[in-house]
C-alpha cells in the first residue's frame, strides 16, 4: 500500500512539474517586455520495442536459462526502455539548469519511485568561450564515452555490456555530485577536461543507520574521475579516464581508453566509429564478499576486476527523401569479462538496421539482432550466463 502510495504521488508531482514549466515556457515566449527572459525547452524521448528469442527455453526479458515446462520462461514481449521528459533552462548568459525524469520506472508495481528522477543539476560557466565549467547535481559522471551523450544518439540500440556493468558498481550512470569541465578549442588547443566527484552509490536515497537518516549517501569515501579529450585531427577524439574511490579503507579504480571517428565521404554516404576499452574493480561483487562474515582486509580486491571493450562502425546512406532521411547499417562487437578471475568472458554481436524517419534521430526505426555468446555457458537451471539469441523490433520518438 506505502509503494502504491508513494506511487500516485510521484505520478502526481511529475505531471505537476511538466503542466507547470509548460505552461510556464509559453508564458516566457510571448513576454517581449522582459530585459533578460529566461529561455526553457522541453523535449521527451520515447522508445519502445519488441523482443523475441530465438531460443525456447531462454527468457527474452533476463537471459534466464531454465529448460523446465512450467518455469515460466518468456519467449517473446512487448516493453518500454524510456518514456522520458527533459527540461534544459537558461536562467542567465551564465547559468543553467536541466531536469529529466523517466516515467518508464513507474511501469510496474515494484518500481523504485526515487529512481524516476534520473538528471537535476545547475551549472555555472565561468567563460563563455567555455573554458571552465561548474556543475552540480545530479547527472552522469564524465568517465566513459557513453556518459557524454543521450541513449535516442547512441550508434547501437541499448547501452553496451561493459556500461551496464560499471553502471551496477556506480562507476557510471546518473549519480550525484559535482564537476569541473573545460573546453580549450577556442585557445587552438583541441583539448576537452572532465572532473567528476561523487557519492559513488547511485541516485536511489540509501536509509543509513535508521528511518530518520535518509540522506543519499552511506560512507565518508567520494569516487573521484579525471577524464581527457584530444582531437589530434579533425574529426577524430580520443579519450582517456581514471577513476578512483575507497571502500572500507581500501582502494579501488576504473581505468578506460576510447576513440570516436566520423567521416563524411560525399553527400550520401557517411562513415562513423566508437571504441572503448575499460580495466575496472567490481565494486558490487566487493561489497557482497565483504557484507558477509569475511573481514575487508582478508579479501584481495584484485581478484574482484572485470574489462572488456566493444567496437561500433556504422555506415549511414542519406536519401534526402521527405519520408525517409537515411538509412544506418551498424553492427556492435562487445566482449566482456565480469569476473576476470573465472575466464568465462561474454560476447555479444548485435547487427542493426536502422530507418531515420526524421532529422536528428526525432523518428527511428530499427531492426536489430543479439547474438550472446560465452566461453562455457553454466547449464543449471536459472542461469543467465547461457548462450542466446534473439530478434528485435525498436522504435524511437524524440521531439
Amino acid at each position: 500500500m506505502q509503494a502504491k502510495r508513494s506511487g500516485f504521488i510521484s505520478i502526481f508531482l511529475l505531471a505537476g512539474f511538466i503542466f507547470l514549466h509548460a505552461n510556464t515556457a509559453f508564458a516566457q515566449i510571448k513576454n517581449t517586455d522582459s530585459i533578460s527572459p529566461k529561455k526553457i525547452k522541453l523535449t521527451s524521448v520515447i522508445i519502445a520495442n519488441y523482443s523475441l528469442s530465438l531460443d525456447r527455453y531462454t527468457d527474452v526479458q533476463t537471459g534466464i536459462h531454465n529448460i523446465k515446462t512450467d518455469s515460466g520462461v518468456v519467449n517473446n514481449s512487448f516493453s518500454f526502455r524510456y518514456i522520458r521528459v527533459q527540461g534544459n533552462y537558461d536562467l542567465t548568459s551564465n547559468i543553467d539548469a536541466a531536469i529529466l525524469v523517466n516515467f518508464a520506472e513507474l511501469k510496474n508495481a515494484n518500481a523504485d519511485f526515487h529512481k524516476v528522477i534520473e538528471m537535476a543539476y545547475m551549472r555555472y560557466k565561468f567563460f563563455k568561450e567555455g573554458y571552465l565549467n561548474l556543475q552540480f547535481g545530479q547527472f552522469r559522471p564524465y568517465t566513459q564515452v557513453e556518459d557524454l551523450y543521450p541513449i535516442q544518439m547512441h550508434k547501437s540500440y541499448y547501452w553496451s555490456n561493459q556500461y551496464m556493468a560499471l553502471s551496477s558498481s556506480n562507476w557510471t550512470s546518473f549519480q550525484v555530485g559535482a564537476a569541473l569541465t573545460g573546453s580549450l578549442k577556442k585557445m587552438n588547443i583541441p583539448l576537452n577536461y572532465y572532473l567528476t566527484v561523487w557519492n559513488g552509490n547511485g541516485r536511489v536515497v540509501t536509509v543509513v543507520n535508521s528511518t530518520a537518516q535518509t540522506n543519499g549517501d552511506n560512507d565518508n569515501s567520494k569516487n573521484v574521475a579525471v577524464r581527457l579529450e584530444y582531437e589530434p585531427i579533425k574529426d577524430i577524439v580520443l579519450g582517456v579516464s581514471n577513476a578512483g574511490t575507497k571502500y572500507l579503507g581500501k582502494a579501488m579504480s576504473s581505468f578506460s581508453a576510447d576513440i570516436r571517428v566520423n567521416h563524411k565521404f560525399n553527400r550520401k554516404w557517411e562513415a562513423e566509429l566508437e571504441a572503448s576499452y575499460t580495466n575496472a574493480h567490481d565494486v558490487a561483487a566487493i561489497i557482497t564478499a565483504t557484507c558477509s562474515t569475511t573481514l575487508p582486509k582478508e579479501v584481495d580486491y584484485n581478484n574482484y576486476k572485470m574489462k572488456g571493450l566493444y567496437i561500433i562502425p556504422l555506415i549511414r546512406y542519406n536519401h534526402g527523401l521527405s519520408k525517409l532521411k537515411s538509412t544506418e547499417l551498424t553492427c556492435r562487437y562487445d566482449y566482456w569479462q565480469q569476473d576476470i578471475s573465472s575466464n568465462n568472458p561474454r560476447t555479444t554481436i548485435a547487427p542493426m538496421l536502422n530507418f531515420n524517419l526524421s532529422d536528428n534521430y526525432g523518428a527511428r526505426f530499427q531492426i536489430i539482432g543479439i547474438i550472446n555468446k560465452y566461453k562455457t555457458p553454466v547449464t543449471n537451471v536459472n542461469s543467465a550466463i547461457y548462450n542466446s539469441n534473439q530478434l528485435a523490433f525498436q522504435v524511437q520518438f524524440f521531439f
